[in-house]
């Protein structure tokens, strides 16, 4: 290998440091949700949408579509968190993603009984 091609081991990104990243901004996301300040969580839950989309990880995608559910539930926002728990549904299950898939599955139930669409809750 050429000395001018070679990857500096300080430069590479090893999929640990994504995955905390991911879990350290989808837990300040939450933090931040329960302090009140729901407008730093979604700058927070933007950040995390672009890095799974940017490292091409449907389990951090998954988890950005959970972490935006609970944000919009947080907010009395019940169909637009509907929405984005269908879209990280397909994703989880698609993928075998069962601890997210679950997760949404129950705030969808909620989301469809806050909205009085009793049917689609159970």
């Amino acid at each position: 290998m050429e000395q001018g091609n070679a990857m500096r081991k300080e430069d590479t990104v090893k999929p640990d440091n994504e995955n905390l990243f991911h879990r350290s901004l989808a837990f300040r996301s939450r933090i931040l949700r329960m302090l009140g300040h729901p407008e730093d969580a979604l700058k927070d839950i933007d950040r995390a949408f672009a890095h799974a989309r940017g490292v091409g990880n449907k389990e951090f995608l998954a988890s950005c579509y959970l972490l935006s559910c609970e944000l919009y539930y947080s907010r009395g926002k019940f169909r637009e968190s509907i929405k984005e728990a269908i879209k990280g549904l397909k994703i989880a299950s698609e993928n075998g993603f069962e601890d997210i898939e679950v997760s949404l599955m129950s705030d969808l139930a909620i989301g469809y009984r806050n909205i009085g669409d009793y049917d689609k809750a159970m």
